[in-house]
């Protein structure tokens, strides 16, 4: 889950709930509403209104992405059943055939840490679903075989590339219960697409959050860089824990402290470690990670939760022209811990 929120000073800049208003003093237009579960909201300065544009590039990504849309491209993937023949569909977009691509590169740079392929585990131990019962380890490793992202056979008809977009994108599935989830990217890189358009549009100055993967540029309404609030994970403080001051790049945070289920009194997280089939079981709280790209900070705070602090600083060590900056909130002995990277961007009262 995302846990990012906007300081409450560029909240007031703006008029309340309404799908798109013009603040007058400042310029800047905010539109808002609802996609992939969850709300959006862009704040951007220019006069004019962007909101048919991007809603329409909302639609899109839901129509391949969502699943809880039986129509969608990846639910119609997850039901084909058949290993003898492909699964065939045009990407004229080119979204799916992105999406597979950059996964599999983190995929293997997280060693299976990031693995869009668990939805048959989360399945298994029933996230969203009262039911609490502990699935056996038989039943894990039954289900373990389901998984693994790079087995997934991925391959174009043509190069769409070069001329045309009208190709089929081909997905062999070595057994019929492999399944796909995208959830722990298509929120940031949607936000990227968002922002190709604003730049496309000439836009300098703005902000766009979908579910809390935020990418920024330039500056805020007040002429300052964006100010972003890292949450408390005290289940009852909705105040920051952190603020950051950003521009030109994106941010997300992913937590397992909200989204949980309890069986026989001991509570599992929903973040899955593909590697062991088991919900996480460390210290780590949250992750927040700035970079370049929003996709990359939303895949990367996915992948951290599931490695907990030790394992994503040896991670770090090894892989620093990622250019990843990164921010770890721990429980240990029912204290907050904080660590994060000497250049994570934050406010305090000497630089306000």
């Amino acid at each position: 889950m995302k846990y990012l929120i906007l300081s409450i000073v560029l909240v007031s800049l703006l008029f309340g709930c309404a799908d798109s208003a013009v603040n007058t003093n400042t310029g800047y237009l905010e539109l808002r509403g609802y996609t992939q579960g969850t709300t959006y909201q862009v704040v951007y300065k220019d006069s004019a209104d962007y909101k048919n544009e991007i809603e329409g590039l909302l639609s899109q990504i839901d129509r391949e992405f969502n699943l809880w849309d039986s129509t969608s491209i990846i639910s119609r993937l997850n039901k084909h059943s058949r290993t003898d023949t492909v699964f065939a569909f045009r990407d004229s977009m080119m979204n799916f055939t992105i999406m597979m691509e950059v996964s599999k590169d983190i995929c293997q740079k997280t060693d299976g840490a990031f693995d869009p392929s668990l939805l048959p585990l989360l399945e298994l131990w029933k996230f969203g679903k009262d039911e609490t019962v502990k699935p056996t380890q038989e039943e894990i490793d039954s289900v373990k075989q389901f998984t693994g992202f790079t087995e997934f056979d991925f391959s174009l008809i043509d190069n769409p590339y070069e001329e045309s977009y009208e190709q089929d994108v081909q997905i062999r599935k070595s057994k019929p219960q492999r399944k796909l989830d995208f959830n722990g990217i298509v929120q940031g890189y949607t936000v990227d697409l968002i922002y190709d358009i604003l730049e496309e549009k000439g836009v300098s100055d703005f902000m766009i959050n979908v579910g809390g993967e935020i990418k920024v540029k330039g500056e805020n309404p007040e002429k300052k860089n964006w100010s972003i609030g890292i949450q408390n994970p005290s289940v009852d403080d909705e105040e920051a824990q952190s603020i950051v001051g950003l521009t030109n790049c994106a941010i997300a945070t992913s937590g397992s402290y909200r989204n949980f289920k309890e069986i026989n009194g001991v509570k599992y997280s929903h973040m899955i470690d593909g590697r062991t089939g088991y919900p996480v079981h460390h210290s780590l709280l949250s992750c927040t990670v700035i970079a370049s790209s929003a996709y990359e900070a939303d895949a990367y705070a996915t992948a951290f939760m599931v490695m907990g602090t030790q394992e994503v600083d040896v991670f770090l060590r090894e892989n620093p022209r990622l250019g990843l900056q990164v921010y770890l909130i721990e429980d240990i002995d029912g204290e907050y811990h904080v660590t994060y990277t000497p250049d994570f961007p934050l406010i305090n009262e000497e630089t306000e």
